[in-house]
């Protein structure tokens, strides 16, 4: 019986992303992504961030927490040579996150911050938060990751979108399947389809927003905070110009 669900799932959303494909006159204008961590955005939204700018849409990025407990804080301390304090350190996680979005072509108006404790995501919260924007823009499109993740925070924030879609809180959602997710973890991935730049020039904004979390320049503010955290997925996310839509 499960498995008929999971295959009717799959078809009805081959089908409405079909439809998606076909006309854009019934999308949502706003459409509001929300990354857990700084860094999310560029690898495993870029492409999608970049295609909703290609077709017009008023695109938000919504950053859910300033990465105070982030493991790379050692890291960047010492190759800092302790000039980089634990109060310092979220400033700089959302000093790259700002720049970031902006690579990618997101307004500054556009880019919003919130301070949840990393690892320590709470349901309740991020369904507030959710609902907050869907508030402020009305029938939005909402879209983060997926619930099947190896990530507990990432987790968390698909559960989120899927319940409120479930209850009808949200009128629109997508969920993504993280990097960390395909290439690290040893869960069972759902069915996704493979999602490419619009417009293929577009990969140098996708770059460019990498580039930021890998560069060290202290001087200018730049701490290689992605490049100290998950340097494997960096070197992935340069390599494949595509997300990927979870069809589950």
């Amino acid at each position: 019986m499960m498995r008929w669900r999971w295959i009717i799932q799959i078809v009805m959303s081959i089908f409405i992303l079909f439809l998606q494909g076909c006309s854009t006159d019934s999308e949502p204008k706003t459409v509001i992504f929300y990354s857990p961590h700084a860094d999310d955005e560029s690898l495993s939204f870029g492409v999608a961030i970049r295609n909703y700018l290609h077709k017009h849409s008023q695109v938000h990025l919504v950053l859910l927490s300033d990465g105070r407990k982030s493991g790379a804080f050692k890291q960047i301390k010492q190759a800092a040579k302790n000039k980089v304090s634990a109060k310092d350190f979220p400033n700089l996680r959302i000093h790259d996150f700002q720049k970031a979005s902006s690579a990618l072509g997101i307004d500054q108006q556009k880019q919003h911050i919130h301070h949840l404790e990393n690892g320590r995501f709470q349901l309740s919260k991020v369904k507030e938060i959710i609902l907050q924007y869907e508030k402020k823009y009305p029938q939005s499109m909402h879209i983060s990751f997926s619930e099947v993740d190896m990530q507990k925070d990432h987790v968390v924030v698909g559960k989120a979108l899927n319940q409120l879609k479930q209850n009808k809180q949200i009128h629109h959602k997508q969920n993504y399947i993280s990097l960390a997710t395909i290439y690290y973890s040893k869960l069972k991935v759902p069915p996704y389809k493979k999602e490419t730049l619009l417009n293929v020039d577009d990969a140098v904004y996708i770059t460019h927003a990498l580039k930021v979390y890998e560069t060290w320049n202290p001087k200018k503010g730049f701490y290689k905070t992605g490049g100290f955290s998950v340097p494997e997925q960096f070197q992935i996310a340069h390599q494949e110009h595509f997300n990927r839509v979870s069809l589950y």
